[in-house]
């Protein structure tokens, strides 16, 4: 019953998941009116989200509801001093649905404020982007409760969240995000979520606040409970971080942390820290390398990451040039297992055994 009018050629989708009710989710951003609201986002585009649902034949699925979004928190906009209101640059970019089906939760930035107007050092009106999280209800897609916006750790730098998770028994909702390297948890309760207890758990240690340091996912280990936590956070820094090498690298290295804390909503310390970088030498270190995504998969009695990314030199072989792709295993000690990169040039030795 639900109606999808894309009229723009700026339609983004960043995540896709399906639930146990084998229900399929989008969210992305959209310059278009897509559920009837008028929310239209213009040039600088709306939140949106939308749920499909599998017909009665099994062939395909139906279009259930679609929801387009701009922050409650904050009142949905900010008027500048000279009376403009510009739109807010919304942006969905990850999603989870609880094991029941009940509840969808979303993650993402927005340029609404709540905490006034910003001014560049011309003296220009200018908008930083704020960490954003929504709760909604899987079977229609209202609010649940009130949205959340976050500043981050510092409040006089933009923040995003990249990456949402729920915590084994889904009383706890971890986000990671960035400017600077940063997570935290919201403690949602057993009943009816809402976003009203959040507490930072990683501020920057053993990662410098750096605002090019940047966290992009983050994994939960099952075994994870409300006296103990497990987590796994990986991503890309241009600075030193694991005591090995020998000089920082001006566009990035990948990054894998295991931190461990005595709850999830406690502070948390590394227990390892693996640094990713291609071969460079201290007077041209320049290569991108990133960690994009990663999970955790148990084998025979054994738990063990699997990380995937890019990079710009040769992490794992000879790069035929550009970007090349890398994925590699790691034990839970941070032990590398195999790590291999596609796109290199003939004649590599690496193999995927």
């Amino acid at each position: 019953g639900a109606n999808w009018t894309a009229v723009s050629d700026k339609e983004n989708i960043l995540d896709l998941i399906m639930d146990n009710d084998n229900n399929l989710y989008a969210v992305g951003q959209t310059h278009s009116n897509l559920d009837g609201s008028n929310l239209v986002g213009g040039s600088d585009g709306d939140g949106w989200v939308c749920k499909f649902t599998p017909n009665v034949q099994g062939t395909g699925l139906n279009l259930q509801w679609v929801k387009q979004l701009r922050p409650i928190a904050g009142g949905g906009s900010w008027t500048s001093s000279s009376g403009h209101t510009p739109r807010g640059a919304d942006n969905l970019s990850d999603i989870i649905v609880d094991s029941n089906c009940d509840y969808v939760f979303l993650c993402g930035s927005t340029m609404v404020q709540n905490q006034g107007i910003v001014y560049d050092r011309k003296g220009r009106e200018s908008r930083r982007s704020q960490a954003w999280v929504v709760i909604l209800d899987a079977t229609n897609g209202d609010y649940v409760t009130d949205d959340v916006i976050l500043n981050g750790y510092s409040s006089s730098r933009s923040s995003y969240l990249y990456d949402i998770k729920l915590s084994p028994s889904e009383e706890y909702l971890y986000v990671v995000g960035y400017e600077g390297w940063w997570l935290g948890t919201y403690n949602i309760g057993t009943g009816t979520p809402t976003l009203s207890n959040f507490s930072y758990i990683i501020t920057g240690t053993p990662v410098t606040q750096r605002p090019e340091d940047n966290p992009f996912t983050v994994v939960v280990d099952p075994s994870t409970t409300s006296t103990n936590s497990i987590i796994y956070v990986s991503g890309k820094t241009t600075t030193t971080q694991d005591g090995v090498l020998t000089y920082n690298d001006g566009l990035g290295d990948a990054l894998l942390i295991k931190y461990t804390g005595s709850s999830p909503t406690s502070s948390h310390s590394n227990d390892f820290v693996l640094q990713l970088q291609s071969t460079g030498t201290s007077t041209n270190p320049r290569y991108l390398d990133r960690i994009t995504d990663m999970i955790l998969v148990e084998e025979n009695g054994t738990k063990y990451l699997y990380v995937c990314g890019f990079t710009q030199g040769d992490i794992a072989g000879t790069s035929a040039g550009g970007y090349d792709g890398f994925i590699g295993k790691y034990a839970t000690d941070g032990t590398e297992q195999w790590l291999y990169q596609f796109g290199e040039n003939s004649g590599s030795t690496n193999t995927i055994n």
